[in-house]
């Protein structure tokens, strides 16, 4: 009758001598070991599941010490399982232990889930920093670029002075120079915010690869082996091939080659076309709102030292590196680019074997369009009335400068609602208006929308410090007239202003 009970218990059921010895299993416990009675007769517990020795921190030892119920979760790599072990004493008249009850339940799904939620936490967590790190970095970069606007700006119009030194001339183009390098510096920092939307077309990934081939090969030791595995007859990808995709491409390589710390290495990059289906794509990092499909895939290699998991945990955080030289955006601006460009990045290492990096974008089908490369624009002059609006005076004044320069005359506003004020004084004196969109008391996108209310033709410029791109996805719902991403130079205000007041 008992051994009916406990063939009916779907866990499973064990009795042990206090040397670890089987002396029976219910059928479960046969089942589950796939052995007949026979074949466990004379067999240790741990040497069913493979071992040579009794498991770290057996529950049945504990019980031989402490004649106590004792449990532990055991995993079993062979077995793919988890188990939840408990083990109870069997006492005799005089309380010496004589036998061990084993009572082992398959935890296996329970365990895969909490495997699976902690990794989704992780994720989660990971996001909210990403995406608090990034609006730090998007607001810091438009910051930084109004000063570069102010620096640049100043720079450029005092070398159209005909009374300039060679000298200071000399010293106005390395300022101008260092600050366009400061401007990259802000574009990466847009780049790791998302907030830098990519110009978009479709783009072999390939031709991608093998237009950098030659920066990659200088960029690299020399000491560092580069193997290409380019598959053929590769999608598209909508992506911008020059300023973002190669920018991807150029930083995964350089950090896998830095990984070689100057040793002698391998660097692989190879592609290839992957059908991800719905949830495949969990255990990457910027896999929200990722949709089932064909993706591209860029994965590069290293034979370098690899990366502990406290390394790998912040690889993607801004300035992080482990080199005493590292610094800057790196594999920030790589996540960022690839956020923006509605795709996902997977990261695998091991200390001492190397990294993996794997990039997922999505694919396209639509054919390729040759670029038109854009002839050098002059400065020309106009002539009217603009009505400027910044809340940064520093670009207020350098702007101004630059439309009196090109002929125009220029009222000043500091917030939306000077804006606003002047320009329902006189609606017609104004040619067009220059409007920054992020501005205290009332912001640029009210203004604008209370100017289109006074004169439904109003010409309106954004300036801001986001990409065209970006502002457009915003603000779909403004007639935007013409944009000026700043820093810009006095070029650019003439080819904006110019073709606004032509249309």
């Amino acid at each position: 009758m008992l051994k009916n009970v406990l063939d009916a218990i779907p866990d499973i059921i064990g009795v042990q001598d206090t040397e670890y010895g089987i002396i029976s299993y219910n059928k479960a416990g046969y089942r589950f070991l796939g052995l007949t009675p026979e074949e466990t007769k004379g067999k240790k517990c741990y040497e069913l599941i493979g071992e040579s020795h009794p498991c770290k921190e057996c529950a049945a030892s504990l019980t031989y010490d402490t004649h106590k119920l004792e449990r532990m979760e055991k995993y079993l790599p062979d077995m793919h399982c988890w188990l939840d072990v408990r083990t109870y004493p069997v006492l005799n008249r005089e309380g010496k232990l004589v036998q061990v009850i084993d009572h082992i339940r398959d935890i296996t799904e329970r365990k895969e889930a909490e495997i699976r939620n902690t990794k989704l936490e992780e994720q989660i967590r990971s996001t909210q920093k990403l995406e608090s790190l990034g609006v730090l970095a998007g607001g810091i970069a438009h910051d930084f670029n109004n000063i570069l606007m102010a620096i640049m700006g100043n720079a450029e119009m005092a070398l159209h002075d005909i009374d300039l030194s060679m000298e200071t001339e000399g010293y106005l183009r390395d300022i101008l120079s260092a600050s366009k390098r400061a401007s990259g510096l802000t574009k990466q920092m847009l780049d790791y915010s998302g907030r830098n939307e990519p110009k978009s077309k479709p783009v072999d990934v390939n031709q991608v690869i093998q237009d950098t081939g030659m920066m990659l090969s200088v960029s690299v030791s020399r000491k560092t082996t580069l193997e290409y595995d380019l598959a053929a007859n590769l999608p598209d990808v909508f992506a911008d091939p020059v300023q973002q995709l190669q920018q991807v491409i150029m930083n995964l390589m350089t950090n896998a080659s830095e990984a070689l710390e100057n040793k002698p290495g391998t660097v692989k990059l190879s592609t290839a076309l992957k059908l991800c289906r719905a949830g495949e794509l969990n255990e990457t990092f910027v896999n929200d709102d990722l949709t089932p499909g064909n993706y591209v895939i860029i994965k590069v290699s290293d034979t370098g030292k690899g990366m502990d998991s406290k390394t790998l945990s912040r690889v993607f955080d801004p300035f992080f590196s482990t080199k005493f030289t590292g610094r800057g955006l790196g594999l920030a601006a790589v996540l960022g680019v690839i956020r923006a460009h509605k795709g996902a990045i997977e990261v695998t290492s091991e200390e001492g074997k190397g990294s993996v990096f794997t990039v997922y974008l999505p694919a396209c089908s639509e054919y390729r369009r040759k670029n038109k490369k854009k002839a050098a624009i002059k400065p020309s002059s106009g002539e009217g009335h603009i009505l400027l609006v910044d809340d940064e005076d520093s670009v207020k004044e350098i702007t101004g400068k630059m439309l009196s320069l090109l002929g125009y005359s220029v009222d000043f506003a500091s917030d939306g609602r000077e804006a606003l004020e002047k320009y329902r004084n006189d609606p017609e004196r104004f040619a067009c208006v220059i409007l920054d969109l992020t501005m205290p008391v009332m912001d640029g996108a009210e203004a604008f929308r209370r100017i289109l209310e006074l004169n439904s033709e109003a010409k309106i410029i954004v300036s801001t410090g986001y990409t065209e791109d970006a502002v457009i996805k915003e603000y779909s719902d403004l007639n935007i007239a013409g944009m000026l991403q700043k820093p810009y130079s006095l070029s650019d205000v003439s080819q904006v202003v110019k073709k606004v007041l032509m249309k």
